[in-house]
């Protein structure tokens, strides 16, 4: 059996919430309500619901230091509870690294995350195909779909 061409010695370099674009959590959003009752602050669904992610794309960027792949998805969460949650990267179905979401971002109901994956110098095979994927799971521990791509590592620079 061979080995396989890219090892994953690697370390989740970030994970960032782009917030631009998002939608505060309907939670927050007194304003929407049309008055400041203190029964707008109970808009989230009755029951909690898992996120769904979409979108899912894969850029790699070069580094002195390594590489590294950058994970970018869309995330839909009625509920607005991402912070405190969990986002994981697969590769050919095993997983392969985790971060956790800071419990102090923003609860947003709709927005975008990065996750960075480093993969130190001389790890990456330029040209290997690899099945990657991604899921999150909210604070509630409840998991979304998991998105797959096929994706070939460019050619080196």
């Amino acid at each position: 059996m061979s080995a396989r061409p890219f090892h994953f010695v690697a370390v989740l370099a970030a994970v960032v919430l782009a917030l631009a674009g998002c939608e505060e959590s309907p939670a927050d959003d007194d304003s929407a309500a049309g008055d400041d009752t203190a029964a707008d602050d109970d808009a989230t669904p009755a029951d909690p619901v898992a996120p769904v992610i979409s979108d899912l794309s894969i850029e790699l960027a070069h580094d002195v230091a390594g590489d590294e792949l950058v994970f970018a998805f869309h995330y839909e969460d009625p509920d607005a509870d991402i912070p405190g949650g969990l986002a994981t990267i697969y590769v050919d179905g095993a997983e392969a690294a985790t971060a956790s979401i800071p419990k102090s971002a923003t609860p947003y109901t709709v927005g975008d995350i990065e996750l960075g994956l480093a993969v130190p110098n001389g790890n990456l095979t330029y040209g290997a195909r690899f099945l990657f994927g991604v899921s999150l799971a909210d604070a509630g521990e409840r998991e979304s779909n998991r998105l797959e791509l096929d994706y070939t590592i460019p050619d080196e620079p």
